[in-house]
């Protein structure tokens, strides 16, 4: 399960409360923040929050937990946080949350982060809301409840969040909590999608091309891998190499297909690995090197496992072994070289 961290800035609008403190301090404190004077924003907030300001308790929490202007220190990061949520402040009762799930400067306790999701769900507060929502879909310090998990997800999707927007079109797609319904699901994947989600960005594409739930348009598909591929996410470049490939929905282009696919393939990405070395021993968009096919059949086989796609594995090395009975020795010691000395580009 993914957290989000959001830094907030010391601002009056940022979280939406109003502070207690005179506003030119905090305006100066996020003036400094924002230029990145940190030791400049750490003085001015330091002594609003000791004055038990429950906005800059939660600022001053942030700057110790990212270490800013300060050593990083979770355990007082969680004691800023603390004061600022035992004051009903909505943005530290969910980063209280976080540090437990996480057991960043606190034991670990799923239990105890849904206690304080749910104090700052309760207050409205959509990210609190969502990932409230994850607890309850995974059963985590919570009785798995996929209902209930949709309750959160919508009440924070109404809001805007775009991960709470996704997760309930998931739920449709899937019919997890709720009557299974892919239009419903294209519904909440495009709110997401239009704010820049990636994942839904993806989901959407594949929905376009495919024809689940919206009109089968593999141009609409195309634009949605397209903005996805643009924020380096692996499988829309993966989908967007496909495309270019058979030509569906783009022209057909076997270099601009080989291209995605090497991209992707650069994340680790096995299925593009996989055609990336198809790719290689066809000659298609990229010279015909068996040295190089037999390089991303490996590592397509290798990421595959740890995927736990064995079909994929499995469909990788049947593939090498056959390329590596065309290859001499000494082609296939360079393409274990190659291997050996491969790194992904996410590392």
């Amino acid at each position: 399960m993914r957290y989000r961290w959001k830094i907030l800035c010391v601002s009056l609008i940022a979280i939406g409360f109003l502070p207690s403190a005179p506003a030119q301090q905090y305006e100066d404190a996020e003036a400094a923040y924002v230029a990145g004077d940190y030791e400049t924003a750490l003085r001015l907030v330091t002594p609003l929050a000791e004055s038990g300001d429950r906005m800059a308790q939660c600022n001053l929490g942030i700057m110790y937990f990212h270490g800013e202007g300060v050593s990083q220190d979770y355990r007082k990061a969680f004691g800023w946080f603390q004061k600022a949520a035992d004051q009903g402040y909505a943005p530290a009762q969910l980063f209280l949350g976080q540090m437990h799930a996480q057991g960043l400067g606190v034991r670990k306790d799923y239990e105890e982060a849904a206690n304080w999701f749910l104090r700052a769900a309760e207050l409205g507060y959509a990210d609190a809301q969502s990932q409230l929502g994850d607890l309850c879909r995974k059963g985590l310090g919570v009785p798995q409840d996929y209902e209930q998990a949709n309750r959160w997800y919508r009440a924070a999707a109404e809001q805007g969040d775009v991960e709470a927007q996704f997760n309930l079109g998931v739920s449709y797609i899937k019919g997890s909590g709720v009557a299974q319904d892919a239009a419903e699901a294209a519904t909440w994947f495009r709110k997401s999608a239009e704010q820049g989600f990636v994942e839904a960005q993806c989901q959407l594409g594949q929905m376009y091309h495919s024809g689940t739930g919206v009109q089968q348009d593999d141009s609409e598909a195309a634009r949605w891998f397209a903005l996805a591929a643009q924020q380096d996410h692996a499988e829309s470049q993966y989908w967007l190499g496909l495309l270019h490939y058979f030509g569906d929905g783009v022209p057909q282009d076997f270099t601009e297909a080989a291209n995605w696919f090497r991209i992707a393939a650069m994340q680790g990405y096995a299925a593009a690995q996989l055609n990336l070395g198809i790719a290689h021993y066809k000659g298609e968009g990229v010279p015909l090197s068996l040295v190089e096919a037999y390089r991303w059949y490996s590592l397509a086989a290798t990421y595959a496992d740890k995927e736990g796609d064995s079909a994929l594995r499995d469909r990788a090395l049947s593939y090498r072994a056959a390329t590596a009975r065309k290859m001499t020795e000494s082609e296939i010691a360079e393409a274990k070289r190659l291997v050996r000395a491969w790194r992904p580009d996410t590392e």
